[in-house]
């Protein structure tokens, strides 16, 4: 999978295009824990994340890749330490947050 987006992702960057790639479930693709005991699967995947993390062409673009998991500990932290990945916590909304999004009474001054 990530072989062709790395395709997609050079040729789009070639031809001067913006671009936002979102990845959810990003721990199933880099997960946490020892190197070694990773899949080749997995092993590539990462590999392949880290490369893009410090390719110059992917750095002087206009590209965004955010990779979305619940938890940064799930993560592989050799990613996560990686020169160009950030990491970003991001909170639940509170329970005025949710009224207000879904219009609720907290939208309305509690009326």
């Amino acid at each position: 999978m990530l072989t062709l987006l790395d395709n997609y992702l050079r040729l789009r960057i070639a031809d001067g295009k913006k671009i936002a790639l979102v990845i959810d479930f990003a721990e199933t693709i880099a997960p946490a824990g020892d190197n070694s005991g990773l899949s080749a699967e997995d092993r590539n995947a990462l590999v392949t994340l880290k490369r893009w993390a410090q390719n110059p062409a992917f750095l002087n673009a206009d590209l965004t890749i955010c990779l979305i998991a619940e938890n940064v500990s799930e993560l592989n932290p050799g990613l996560v330490r990686t020169p160009g990945v950030a990491a970003i916590a991001i909170p639940l909304p509170d329970e005025e947050e949710r009224l207000e999004y879904i219009g609720g009474p907290a939208a309305h001054g509690g009326r």
